[in-house]
């Protein structure tokens, strides 16, 4: 019961009423109890918030950093993989030449992973996506904490300093 999609209701007067339902008959079992709650909104500040410190971190990483992220969205796609928030994905080859040229093959298809190989095995790690839809409150804000964590030890400042900075400069 685990993967229940968000549903909304209607509330009549008397019951909530599912606006779709066809999709509640799908998770749901006619004459059990379900508890209703409402989901806790991201905040559209704390959103861009986040998204200002990050790219003014980019903008003040040390020149050799700065080569190896071309975009704030890389830095933050490796902030999110270094904290764990990543989906991960692993390949056996044959050969060790074989296990590399996976490697080669699938960093070539993707922006924002990294691709480690180990003997035999290719792992690669995508960054999760903190959309709205596919990243509630709660773990947005426990990843948004993470990374901010990863991107100031990078610039060498402390959290509150990197939020700080780039209030300053906003």
């Amino acid at each position: 019961m685990t993967d229940i999609p968000a549903i909304m209701f209607e509330w009549d007067g008397e019951g909530m009423i599912p606006l779709y339902p066809r999709l509640a008959d799908k998770h749901f079992i006619v004459g059990e109890k379900y508890r209703l709650a409402q989901p806790e909104e991201r905040s559209g500040k704390s959103h861009s918030h986040y998204f200002a410190v990050i790219h003014h971190a980019w903008q003040n990483l040390p020149e050799a950093l700065a080569l190896e992220f071309s975009t704030a969205e890389d830095l933050r796609a490796r902030a999110l993989i270094a904290a764990g928030y990543a989906n991960t994905r692993q390949f056996v080859a044959s050969t060790k030449a074989e296990a590399v040229r996976l490697a080669a093959f699938i960093r070539h298809g993707r922006a924002y992973s990294v691709v480690s190989v180990h003997e035999f095995v290719v792992t690669e790690f995508v960054a999760q996506s903190q959309s709205l839809k596919a990243m509630g409150a709660k773990t947005f804000q426990e990843s948004k904490e993470a990374v901010f964590e990863y991107v100031a030890v990078q610039i060498g400042v402390t959290v509150p300093q990197l939020v700080q900075s780039a209030k300053e400069t906003t």
